[in-house]
């Protein structure tokens, strides 16, 4: 079945509407207070992304694994890892109980041989 539409039927029209000064009684001024769940931009920001967590190793390109493949992996390799912390889709965190058992793992599960893990 075929249609013919015609498109020029169409008619052009533009609705000139005026547009309406609001005003800017809803904006605060700056020596209004803060309302509540605004960010305070005097503050510095933090960066804790450089905070070492001896307990913690970072791993990369697992955006294909689930947590229970990262988990089998890490205990086929080493032994039990006490959580799997997602950053996003192809990063998280492997989370040991303690310093001295994060540094034997990461010994263990790195592909470049580690000299000295506590450097």
């Amino acid at each position: 079945m075929d249609l013919d539409i015609e498109m020029d039927d169409a008619v052009d029209t533009v609705h000139d509407a005026p547009i309406l000064d609001i005003g800017r009684d809803d904006i605060l001024q700056p020596d209004e207070p803060e309302e509540p769940g605004e960010v305070a931009e005097d503050e510095p920001p933090t960066d804790d992304s450089k905070t070492l967590i001896p307990t913690k190793i970072h791993i990369k390109g697992v955006d294909s694994l689930h947590t229970t493949d990262i988990k089998a992996y890490v205990k086929a390799h080493f032994g039990d890892v006490d959580r799997v912390e997602w950053i996003d889709d192809s990063s998280a965190n492997l989370l040991f109980p303690s310093e001295p058992t994060a540094r034997d793992a990461i010994v263990a599960l790195s592909s470049v041989p580690v000299a000295d893990a506590t450097a």
